[in-house]
């Protein structure tokens, strides 16, 4: 009766380090640990209260470290998420970014490229909605683009396009050089600069213009 008691155990044991193998949730909580230098989160599986949910501690939050490229890319509250657990103990486990959802869904569709959208979160966490608080970095095999509010900021491979209500440049030397056209379109644009130089067939400016040199 003992060796099947213990039998019976031991196979509750297995069952449950297997099911911690692999958890996914929803982050509840989110610091960064200034000791430690790195990322650290909550996550539930299941809904709160119930007897089925699942609520692990402070678990490192997994991120590229990775010689020159270091990238600070945290959690949000809300966020679904995985839980690795080696041999199936959760206190020895890292929380990942898992799919995305209609919660979080993904903000780009296209194949062959690259999206990265950085933004302020709405209410409970969730997207917000003002594109003053939406910065887009948009790169594909043409070219890059970086938006945020009424600014926009463009290159390609021949050229270079900045669209922008409000243009100012603080610099000790400002220099302008262009074999054919240079042109500038802003509402206001502010050149500071203690030598200013501008060497161009053609230089366009249209708005309102101020010069400090």
């Amino acid at each position: 009766m003992r060796q099947l008691l213990a039998m019976q155990r031991q196979i509750q044991d297995m069952e449950r380090q297997l099911q911690n193998l692999d958890r996914k949730g929803k982050v509840t909580a989110v610091k960064f640990d200034k000791e430690k230098k790195r990322w650290y989160a909550k996550m539930r599986e299941g809904e709160e209260g119930t007897k089925t949910a699942f609520e692990t501690g402070w678990q490192p939050w997994e991120t590229h470290a990775n010689g020159a490229v270091k990238i600070s890319n945290p959690p949000r509250v809300g966020q679904l998420v995985k839980l690795n657990s080696p041999n199936g103990q959760p206190e020895l486990g890292s929380l990942a970014p898992y799919h995305n959802d209609p919660d979080n869904p993904s903000p780009h569709d296209k194949e062959d490229e690259f999206f990265m959208r950085i933004e302020k979160p709405g209410k409970d966490g969730k997207p917000g909605s003002d594109k003053n608080k939406i910065l887009n970095v948009h790169y594909t095999q043409d070219g890059s683009t970086v938006s945020i509010g009424d600014t926009t900021h463009g290159l390609t491979k021949d050229s270079q396009s900045v669209k922008t209500k409000n243009n100012s440049t603080d610099t000790e030397n400002h220099s302008v050089k262009a074999s054919k056209t240079h042109s500038t379109e802003a509402g206001e644009r502010t050149v500071k600069a203690s030598k200013t130089t501008i060497t161009s067939d053609t230089y366009a400016l249209g708005g309102k213009v101020l010069i400090n040199s």
